[in-house]
């Protein structure tokens, strides 16, 4: 939330510094790449394989897509793909 009105604007992967940084983290985006145990003969799964994808934020930005790249080799496993979009909610309670 960079001009603290409680909501998101945008998303990035830089830790706050400072205290007044961290205010500003309403919510949390994650992902979890499952990969399968068993290697398949074929190549069964495309690269990159998207982890999040993209967004328009109310505020109207669009956050782009995060996607990972395999190698040949993984390419023979499938995977599953677990994402969340976890909200502080007592971000907003925080004294100023």
């Amino acid at each position: 939330d960079t001009n603290s009105d409680g909501t998101v604007d945008t998303f990035d992967q830089t830790a706050p510094s400072s205290a007044n940084g961290w205010k500003q983290v309403t919510a949390i985006r994650f992902a979890i790449a499952a990969r399968s145990h068993n290697r398949e003969t074929e190549m069964v799964t495309a690269t990159p394989l998207t982890l999040l994808p993209s967004i328009t934020l109310p505020s109207g930005a669009t956050i782009a897509a995060q996607t990972l790249a395999l190698s040949d080799e993984n390419r023979h496993y499938r995977y599953k793909v677990y994402s969340a979009f976890v909200p502080l909610r007592n971000q907003i309670w925080v004294p100023e």
